[in-house]
């Protein structure tokens, strides 16, 4: 990809809400045994989450008008599922305009809006941008210091990139600032859920595409009912139902 198109512009991370999206509550009530509790009708969410990932695509990011980030070139996307067994999206995009060009426009933001004059978009970000420290990354930073994540992010006038380190310094100039993570507003408003936009630097794109595109899975040792000692053990993932049910009917994760 590097070699036929160089890097490309931004990272970015889609998460299912199922909590913060009531049509699809409407959509489990009318469905089968409407039950619409989503983690007991995991194909009805993969094919609602990547329908409104396609979606996006058709008629968000492929138009210049709406994104100003200009055309959308290329991308790369690879499916996700937590823990709890929900779906998430890692993503990359090449873009027509060049970072500098999206840092002109303020493409990617990281400040919390202010809510007289972006009320809507202020309640999302209060909402879903938000970082929290918890055991993930390490708690609660002591004062004078920073989570693993990074929380609470430097003061800054601009957005650039940061030589001192694989990522880009997000313009925050106030306090409530400093736990954002970074969105795209257009977005963020027809998501209605947790997003992570960020620009692309050169060393920051290799970790990215080894930690997240391209990693294999987790796998731990588990114990089974076996009196043979040698079979005992067996080395094996540990699948959430989601993922296992769109592995069997052949849907691509890639």
């Amino acid at each position: 990809m590097v070699q036929g198109f160089g890097l490309p512009q931004i990272f970015y991370t889609m998460t299912m809400a199922e909590n913060h999206w009531s049509h699809l509550k409407n959509i489990l009530l009318k469905t089968d045994n409407k039950d619409p509790l989503p983690s007991n009708c995991p194909f009805h969410i993969y094919l609602h989450y990547h329908h409104r990932l396609a979606s996006m695509h058709q008629y968000l990011w492929k138009n210049p008008n709406l994104t100003d980030w200009g055309n959308w070139l290329h991308h790369f996307e690879r499916d996700e599922f937590q823990n709890r067994g929900a779906i998430h999206t890692h993503g990359i995009a090449y873009l027509s305009k060049s970072i500098s060009e999206l840092i002109d426009s303020n493409v990617i933001r990281a400040d919390m809006p202010d809510p007289n004059s972006e009320p809507e978009l202020y309640e999302l970000v209060k909402k879903h941008q938000i970082h929290t420290c918890d055991s993930r990354c390490g708690g609660s930073a002591p004062s004078g210091s920073r989570c693993k994540k990074g929380f609470p992010q430097p003061y800054s006038d601009t957005t650039h990139e940061d030589p001192n380190s694989l990522r880009y310094i997000y313009r925050r100039t106030k306090e409530e600032d400093l736990y954002v993570i970074p969105y795209h507003a257009p977005t963020l408003f027809l998501w209605n859920g947790h997003i992570n936009f960020q620009y692309v630097t050169t060393h920051q794109f290799a970790k990215y595409m080894t930690k997240y595109v391209t990693k294999s899975e987790p796998s731990e040792y588990f114990d089974i009912s076996e009196p043979d000692a040698f079979r005992k053990h067996i080395l094996a993932r540990r699948l959430g139902s989601m993922e296992l049910m769109i592995l069997l009917l052949g849907y691509s994760i890639c």
